[in-house]
């Protein structure tokens, strides 16, 4: 099962405010591996990105690799 982890930004906070674009804002988080998930009318983006999984790390007890 895939596991994720989240983050979201205040879009009225963002750092592409003082520079840059959204595009190329968004773009960069799709470059660390963040997708955009939602957006809501308090103007938060909310993105995931999967983490690691546990087989990676090492074996797990009745699993095969």
């Amino acid at each position: 099962m895939t596991r994720w982890e989240y983050h979201f930004i205040q879009v009225t906070n963002a750092p592409f405010l003082h520079s840059g674009t959204v595009p190329d804002f968004v773009n960069e988080l799709g470059r660390d591996g963040w997708e955009l998930v939602s957006f809501d009318v308090h103007n938060q983006a909310w993105f995931k990105r999967p983490l690691q999984d546990i087989s990676e790390e090492g074996s797990v007890p009745g699993r095969q690799a």
